[in-house]
């Protein structure tokens, strides 16, 4: 794996939110506003009933339901790196294969803690390896858990420190959503999805001619 244009591939992002077919910023605007709807009602119910099993219920709910949305998430801004015409309603998409993107998260999890019993370095490690098995899944549902998490392992390969210096170069953006009181994570959440999934389309061509939008140099098509 070549070094891959940073600056190429989050030039490219602000471009697909600048000029997506739907408005990336609208979608993340109604995506942000769910998840805060749904941790205002996990944080309500355990003020109610004092952190009772009930409220244990209702935070592995919310959990579970923010995971599947974030697959929604993530399947329209993958429409959006595709070009194509993607409604809203694909937020929702990933409630059509929630069993399978949580068993890939609770399996991704369980992989990351083992790791990071070693040490906490090998669990971050494990973090970036298994960074695009998430994306694998939702491109070829066929898949199973097992095989996304072992081609994004390949896929990785050569590109963890790159991963992790592309997620560095947000630190800016992110102290910038604290001083606007998380107004920002309206630009930023597209903003780094898009970027990452930039890297995915470079990991994908490891070991498969997929057609990209994003050239060699991380410029978009």
């Amino acid at each position: 794996m070549g070094i891959i244009n940073r600056p190429g591939v989050k030039s490219a992002a602000r471009d697909f939110i600048r000029g997506g077919r739907r408005s990336v910023l609208g979608l993340s605007t109604v995506y942000i506003a769910i998840l805060l709807l749904l941790n205002g009602i996990d944080a309500l119910f355990y003020y109610i009933t004092d952190g009772d099993s009930l409220s244990m219920f209702v935070t592995v709910l919310v959990g579970l339901m923010s995971t599947i949305l974030s697959a929604g998430y993530t399947l329209f801004c993958m429409g959006i790196v595709r070009g194509e015409e993607t409604p809203f309603s694909v937020l929702f998409d990933g409630f059509g294969m929630a069993g399978r993107v949580i068993w890939l998260t609770v399996l991704m999890g369980l992989k990351i803690f083992l790791w990071s019993m070693l040490f906490w370095i090998p669990g971050i490690v494990a973090a970036y390896r298994y960074r695009f098995a998430l994306y694998n899944l939702l491109e070829n549902p066929e898949l199973s858990a097992s095989q996304a998490i072992a081609l994004s392992g390949i896929q990785t390969n050569g590109m963890k420190a790159q991963l992790f210096w592309l997620d560095l170069s947000f630190i800016g953006w992110i102290f910038l959503t604290v001083v606007t009181a998380g107004v920002a994570w309206v630009y930023l959440t597209p903003y780094m999805q898009l970027a990452d999934l930039g890297y995915y389309e470079a990991g994908k061509r490891v070991i498969s001619p997929f057609p990209s939008r994003f050239s060699e140099d991380g410029e978009q098509f």
